[in-house]
């Protein structure tokens, strides 16, 4: 399994969906993570080289300030990263969210993925649920072994709070509702394929 996570900000990917691929990584996957807007540079590559992954910029501008765009040179280079390998999962934030990062990255990534032929997941922050009124969860993952540590993940940027901390982990209590764990992640799925989860 190859996964390509997008994340607009360092931190939104490990609320979000930390706990499935935390899970992913445990079973041997190879998870690859984009960050689109350039922050947090050391804490980013701290955290990978702790769980595991390898994180990337979608830019290779070092400024800052730029905000993840729709263009079709960003598209261009989402491609380049989405097409280097085999990924047989894309996760990405859910088009619903109000935060205009968020739907400019959602964007991107369907503009990308055209011609992907692998699983789609949309994930969905806790900053943004209450707001996010068309977000249709059809996928519930549980992620009992795996909640402490996504929250640990989360945690190690300095600018997440304890009330997005308590907030995800109450909202992962919610979806566990939903499955036989405690913990769950909900997804919507953009696209299916007959890959395991």
């Amino acid at each position: 399994m190859k996964i390509l996570a997008l994340s607009p900000h360092p931190d939104d990917v490990e609320l979000g969906a930390g706990g499935f691929l935390l899970n992913a990584l445990h079973k041997g996957a190879e998870l690859d993570v984009v960050y689109c807007f350039r922050e947090k540079q050391t804490q980013v590559k701290q955290n990978s080289e702790e769980y595991g992954y390898h994180a990337m910029w979608l830019t290779n501008t070092t400024i800052n300030t730029v905000r993840p765009s729709p263009t079709s040179d960003n598209v261009k280079l989402l491609d380049n990263i989405l097409y280097s390998k085999h990924y047989t999962h894309f996760v990405i934030p859910h088009s619903g969210e109000s935060h205009q990062d968020h739907k400019t990255v959602n964007s991107l990534a369907q503009a990308s993925a055209r011609r992907f032929r692998g699983m789609i997941l949309q994930y969905e922050v806790i900053s943004y649920t209450n707001n996010n009124k068309s977000f249709k969860p059809n996928l519930f993952f549980g992620i009992d072994n795996f909640i402490d540590n996504k929250l640990n993940w989360a945690n190690a940027y300095e600018d997440v709070t304890l009330d997005m901390i308590e907030g995800t982990r109450a909202l992962n209590r919610v979806r566990g509702l939903n499955t036989d764990s405690k913990y769950a992640e909900a997804f919507e799925i953009l696209r299916w394929s007959d890959l395991l989860i």
